[in-house]
């Protein structure tokens, strides 16, 4: 009949506890860092609110426009931009964690990771108030053509579900 050791010999003769191994690798798995923002479901809901009064003026401007037809639109423009503008604010503002320093890693690369790395949103909005933004002028300036606003729609799909991904990815159950 065998026994079961809990303090096995090595092989250098000398006792090696089990139970201090188990102990401390669940200590470790334990241990979490986050690099990334905390989970902000107003952001969420936000993003979810511009969203759809952006795909609101999509639609309306899917067929094509005049400039002449312009001001009808633009308290629209003010507004959709004005919400994005908002959100990307309110992502640049909240607390990003800092990872702890590593030796042999430099300011530069300790920045990047708490830039754009670990909250990409603002990056996304930021894009996505470009893509409006030139909509708008070129819709003030002569109108847009439908094959342009399919163009315009494309670009901003790509980064708001970019945005989505990435604040969804940050709630953590």
């Amino acid at each position: 009949m065998s026994k079961t050791v809990l303090w096995p010999r090595t092989a250098g003769g000398t006792f090696f506890p089990i139970g201090l191994v188990i102990g401390l690798a669940l200590l470790l798995t334990s241990c979490v860092l986050r690099a990334a923002p905390a989970y902000d479901p107003s952001i969420v809901m936000g993003l979810q609110e511009a969203n759809t009064e952006a795909l609101q003026l999509f639609a309306a401007v899917s067929q094509g426009t005049t400039a002449r037809t312009f001001p009808d639109r633009r308290k629209r423009y003010e507004d959709v931009i004005g919400r994005f503008d908002a959100l990307r604010v309110e992502t640049l503002s909240r607390p990003v964690p800092r990872p702890p320093v590593v030796s042999g890693v430099t300011a530069r690369a300790s920045a990047a990771v708490d830039g754009d790395i670990a909250n990409p949103t603002p990056t996304y909005l930021e894009s996505i108030l470009r893509t409006l933004t030139r909509m708008r002028d070129v819709d003030r300036a002569r109108g847009l053509m439908a094959e342009n606003v399919k163009l315009y729609k494309r670009s901003y799909v790509e980064r708001i579900t970019e945005a989505f991904h990435v604040e969804k990815a940050f709630q953590r159950k």
